[in-house]
């Protein structure tokens, strides 16, 4: 996340849908011992060591045998004797304990963040981990690579160079088992389309009219084989499209604002079903100047029909830098409307606390509301989980990754926290003062910088 004047974005804007009745798995040890004690972070680190733990947080199989599912957790800025390498970790969400670090390989690289499940590739029963770094928008971002972790051993089964992002599934043929992968290449705006078993690549989609292009998830938060991009000098316009037929798309009438076009997958899109209307939800965290904000299309004829932003619908030139729709999830009708409801997050929200909102696209109605502290950027990534809590209701994974970009890197409250899906509570936090051992030493610091 950058703010307006990143030179980042200047340089790249010249570059180019949970139903209501979704099961509720319960935990298995709902009725245990309480978890660790919750612990916000209360004060501001000022040493300047933040690495962004909680960028991205993503529920993964139960791997330690407690009965259930565990965490993927990055931190794209840890230090393992090369400077801002990243590393994902792989925690229990009972103890907190990590069960493995994946690290990156490249100084800089920013592994991890980029990370989402993918489909079993080596037939042990688990969803693998897509893990790939930062596109910074330069030809040195072509050394980038995206890994294929398994999901139970952590070791990498696939590696495709030049890639730093999964966006979606494209079935292969008419076995509903065989997939291949769609990737996001590095730089160049193209997607690449590979054979999940072989890694080959089988084809590759130029889009150089679009900005920031990433893929479109079902009412279930799946991938699917549509996506999205915002269009190169259109105020933040997006047309969906698939990976057969780019050139059948429908566009989204976004309202007219400034926006900006910049490559940081922070692009959101889902296609659900709401009052028995075929709906596409976008979220745009760069519309009307980085204020952000959530949109209801009709996914036939691309006509905005509802829209969420912390202008109330005012186009305002002066930037709140909320950011809002950085990352959506689908989740279970929470307000008993009969359709599926939507968390959004906005990490930039106040002075950098961050915000989550449970949100109704079929009456516009926010169901709850949530910040967190200042400077822990709550809202990073959403993810669902089984019910935690035993209210009958599914509750979330969010993370809160603390860049301190902007502000000169003076802040590492990053956390991951467990949130009711009912109201929003908080349940659990594991933050980044844990995990020490990310940051390097005092001289790995000093001599990579």
């Amino acid at each position: 996340m950058w703010s307006n004047s990143s030179a980042l974005g200047l340089l790249l804007a010249a570059c180019v849908s949970a139903s209501a009745t979704m099961p509720v798995p319960q935990s298995a040890h709902a009725a245990l011992a309480p978890r660790k004690p919750i612990e916000p972070p209360t004060e501001v680190d000022t040493k300047g060591d933040g690495v962004l733990f909680g960028h991205r947080a993503r529920v993964i199989d139960d791997l330690d045998g407690d009965g259930e599912r565990d965490w993927a957790v990055s931190a794209p800025l840890a230090v393992n004797g090369l400077y801002d390498v990243g590393c994902v970790l792989l925690l229990s969400s009972r103890s907190h304990h990590v069960l493995a670090r994946i690290d990156g390989t490249e100084q800089h690289a920013w592994f991890g963040w980029n990370l989402d499940r993918v489909n079993d590739l080596d037939g042990d029963g688990h969803a693998e981990l897509a893990c790939g770094e930062f596109d910074w928008g330069w030809p040195s971002s072509e050394n980038r690579t995206l890994r294929i972790l398994s999901g139970k051993s952590a070791s990498c089964l696939r590696s495709f160079p030049a890639c730093c992002a999964f966006l979606g599934d494209r079935p292969l043929g008419d076995d509903p088992n065989e997939h291949e992968l769609l990737l996001k290449t590095c730089f160049t705006q193209q997607v690449a389309c590979v054979d999940e078993s072989s890694g080959v690549r089988s084809a590759t989609l130029n889009l150089p009219f679009f900005a920031n292009v990433a893929g479109v998830r079902d009412q279930d938060n799946r991938p699917t084989n549509q996506l999205i991009g915002q269009l190169v000098g259109h105020g933040g316009a997006c047309a969906t499209f698939s990976f057969d037929d780019p050139a059948k798309r429908t566009t989204l009438e976004v309202p007219l604002a400034r926006a900006q076009d910049w490559l940081d997958g922070a692009l959101t899109a889902l296609r659900m079903r709401v009052g028995g209307d075929d709906v596409t939800i976008v979220g745009i965290p760069s519309w009307n100047n980085f204020s952000g904000g959530v949109f209801v299309f009709s996914s036939e004829t691309g006509r905005l029909r509802r829209q969420l932003d912390v202008l109330g619908g005012a186009v305002n030139s002066k930037s709140l830098d909320t950011e809002l729709g950085y990352d959506m999830l689908a989740v279970p009708d929470l307000d008993g409307d009969g359709s599926p409801d939507i968390v959004v997050s906005g990490p930039e929200y106040g002075l950098m606390n961050g915000i989550v909102i449970a949100w109704s696209p079929a009456s516009g109605k926010r169901i709850w509301e949530v910040a967190g502290e200042v400077f822990s950027e709550v809202g990073t990534s959403l993810d669902l989980l089984d019910d935690v809590d035993a209210d009958g209701v599914r509750d979330l994974l969010v993370g809160g990754g603390d860049h301190g970009l902007s502000h000169g890197r003076m802040k590492s409250n990053g956390s991951v926290r467990v949130l009711s899906g009912a109201n929003g509570k908080l349940l659990d936090i594991v933050n980044e003062a844990e995990f020490p051992e990310l940051r390097g030493s005092a001289g790995e610091r000093g001599a990579s910088k």
